[in-house]
């Protein structure tokens, strides 16, 4: 067994480490995909805190990594979803701005085009260039049908290029560039982590010592009466 699968099985037995190491790993992607999609980094801390909750309750469903990352991103997605529209971001203060180190104007106009665009066309040119993910991949963090990712994609693309032009792609290796410098700070990433573990976790645990504690009472009982029973038989 290698160690990514033993962590992940001590995980869906709620070893608090093993989910915080697990947590840990994707905490980043998670706050680097909200804050792409939303433009803000304010957003992407608060849905990073959310989706890492509802981790949590997932625990015993985790099976490796590949899966835990699709997990991760597909719930990220759906989260951001709800903010769509929602954060105002004017094209200077967005996200994919800010941490650009030359934003030169044509970028800006770019960024302001990919925000307008419809959230799933939005949401496919962020994956597949920032996370580079395949078709299936895009599909199911998207909650669609590889075609339907794949329409997105062009959509997105056609739209993006009568603001760009011929320089599309410069573009989107500039975008995807940023992407990966969206991380959070480590610093108050992995105390969040710890809490958000410490206060979900112990529910589950106990929810699990009450339900091991009927099992064997009631087998204890069960044993009790079966002899009991034999006891009160004329052998």
């Amino acid at each position: 067994m290698s160690l990514a699968q033993d962590i992940t099985s001590r995980a869906r037995r709620y070893d608090r480490v093993a989910i915080e190491q697990l947590l840990a790993a994707n905490y980043p992607g998670v706050y680097r995909l909200a804050a792409a999609l939303t433009g803000s980094q304010t957003s992407a801390r608060k849905i990073a805190v959310r989706v890492m909750r509802k981790s949590v309750e997932r625990v015993e469903k985790w099976k490796d990594e590949k899966q835990l990352a699709g997990w991760f991103r597909h719930h990220t997605v759906l989260r951001t979803r709800r903010l769509v529209g929602s954060t105002g971001q004017p094209p200077g203060d967005d996200a994919l701005v800010d941490q650009a180190s030359k934003a030169d104007l044509q970028y800006v106009a770019f960024i302001a085009a990919l925000r307008k665009l419809s959230f799933q066309p939005r949401e496919a040119l962020v994956l597949a260039e920032g996370e580079r993910l395949d078709g299936r991949e895009l599909a199911v963090a998207m909650d669609c049908s590889i075609e339907a990712a794949a329409n997105h994609l062009v959509a997105a693309r056609r739209e993006l290029m009568t603001v760009v032009g011929d320089q599309l792609n410069v573009r989107l290796a500039q975008l995807a560039r940023v992407y990966q410098s969206l991380t959070p700070d480590e610093h108050l990433a992995v105390p969040l982590i710890k809490r958000v573990t410490r206060r979900r976790l112990w529910p589950r645990r106990l929810a699990i010592w009450s339900r091991n504690i009927i099992t064997i009472a009631l087998i204890a009982l069960l044993g009790y009466f079966a002899w009991h029973y034999a006891a009160t038989i004329d052998w």
